[in-house]
């Protein structure tokens, strides 16, 4: 007679992952009369086929089946240890990721909107109607104090003015100020002054005011939409004009603002206008902080051009004397 220790990992398993106990493939036929139960499990052969079970192991039996289940609790604590790290890790990962969603959707900048500088402005004839933004113009006198004051070209002063009357006249609820509109300019071209170049007296650009290539290389990729037409790039598009406009942007956006029956972004009286209309788009109300915000933030999603568009436009302000 020898004794034989049987080891049912299946029996195991199911105790582990289901709390009803199954014998499915517990042991060999003919089956021994007994109820499964979970770990070990005893059978007594007696040289022949048939096996039975018995109640009470032996004390060698005892410190085996004491190893078997020493090795397995160490597995299975293992396993949860390992289990707990991952589910630790996961939420953990999960937080933090969530943190930063919000911590960036809070870091959203709403800025206080610069204040509003207001030129002194002259009505001309009413007959005088064949642009846009000639209808109200700039006094001459306010114009050549407030562009000594400002360091702003006179010429593309009066078209920053023009350009926010005649969009304010368009969209009332608007209330651009041509000191945000002028800001634009300074930070786009620095008034279309970008590479040497200057306006003449009809507002035009002395040069091609063009940016770089939009290639994707420290700047958005923008494939070429106006086959090199208007940036003389037939692979990749490029910012124009004084403002700044991407071909495609012009398509949509381009106003003719000095009534030649041309939009130009090269010329600074459509592009000023263009600037304006565009920056109004929406319905933005610009007397408020959140509709200036987001008027900027539609010309160029950065919280650095942002500010310095707000410092600009606020400096243009104190110099004319719109706040002390």
């Amino acid at each position: 007679m020898r004794e034989v220790i049987g080891f049912s990992g299946i029996c195991w398993w199911a105790v582990l992952y289901d709390p009803r106990p199954s014998c499915a493939g517990a042991v060999t036929e003919p089956r021994p009369e007994y109820e499964c139960s979970p770990g070990v499990h005893l059978l007594f052969s007696t040289g022949g086929s048939s096996h039975q079970a018995v109640g009470i192991p032996g004390p060698a039996a005892i410190d085996r089946i004491k190893h078997v289940t020493d090795s397995r609790d160490a597995v299975l604590r293992l396993r949860r240890l390992i289990v707990f790290c991952v589910v630790t890790v996961c939420v953990i990962t999960g937080a933090s990721f969530w943190a930063l969603q919000q911590s960036g959707a809070d870091a959203s900048v709403v800025l206080d909107r610069p204040p509003r500088s207001e030129a002194k402005l002259e009505t001309l004839s009413g007959g005088i109607t064949s642009a846009v933004n000639i209808t109200r113009n700039a006094d001459a006198g306010w114009l050549a104090q407030a562009a000594a004051q400002t360091g702003i070209p006179a010429r593309a002063l009066r078209a920053y003015v023009a350009a926010a009357g005649a969009t304010n006249l368009a969209s009332p609820g608007c209330g651009i100020g041509w000191n945000t509109v002028a800001a634009v300019g300074f930070v786009e071209s620095r008034h279309g002054a970008y590479g040497g170049g200057s306006l003449d007296s009809a507002g035009q650009a002395s040069g091609p005011v063009v940016g770089p290539s939009l290639d994707g290389n420290g700047f958005a990729a923008i494939a070429d939409t106006d086959a090199g037409a208007l940036d003389g790039d037939s692979r990749w598009d490029r910012a124009v004009g004084p403002m700044q406009f991407i071909p495609s942007t012009w398509e949509l956006a381009g106003r003719d603002g000095n009534g030649d029956g041309t939009a130009d972004p090269f010329n600074i009286d459509d592009a000023a206008l263009s600037a304006a209309g565009y920056l109004c788009a929406h319905g933005r109300n610009l007397t408020t902080n959140n509709g200036w915000t987001q008027a900027v933030y539609s010309y160029n999603q950065s919280d650095t051009y942002l500010v310095q568009v707000r410092d600009q436009a606020t400096a243009y302000a104190k110099l004319t004397g719109a706040i002390g």
